[in-house]
């Protein structure tokens, strides 16, 4: 009897191209959400930083022109973190719709694995059939013509 082949293989190699290339994607889109995190962590040092700075000052003599600097520059840092959280939170929404998407791929390759492993057990079990087939008719034929021992 043939080989087995199986009729979807090349949907199934299809599919697993297309999951490799959706875990890039998210790979990706992890990275994203990863370096968005980072750049809030830096803004928010920095936040600190101005802070402790005005504390350490607080008890010398400082320059209006400077305290109102420091002010400016803390209300800049917490708009910039306040845009900050919205990326990441973005980034995140982007990087969840991906990753679904990953794992309808998945899905859709392990069913045609299933599927593809099915097929193949039934192959074998015809095979297996056949072969039994070829056997009894030999044993048919030989007790036909007296050759059995």
């Amino acid at each position: 009897m043939k080989k087995f082949k199986f009729r979807l293989q090349r949907v199934m190699d299809a599919k697993e191209n297309e999951e490799k290339q959706q875990q890039r994607i998210f790979g990706m889109a992890q990275q994203r959400v990863v370096q968005a995190e980072l750049e809030l962590e830096e803004l928010q040092r920095q936040l600190e930083e101005q802070i402790q700075q005005e504390l350490a000052n607080a008890s010398s003599a400082v320059r209006v022109s400077d305290a109102m600097m420091g002010t400016q520059w803390k209300a800049y840092l917490r708009r910039c973190i306040i845009a900050q959280n919205s990326e990441i939170a973005r980034r995140r929404e982007k990087a969840d719709v991906e990753h679904q998407k990953l794992v309808e791929i998945s899905r859709e390759r392990q069913i045609l694995e299933k599927l593809r492993d099915k097929r193949k057990i039934e192959h074998q079990t015809a095979v297996l059939h056949e072969e039994q087939k070829i056997i009894d008719e030999i044993g048919g034929r030989s007790r036909k013509y007296g050759l059995q021992e």
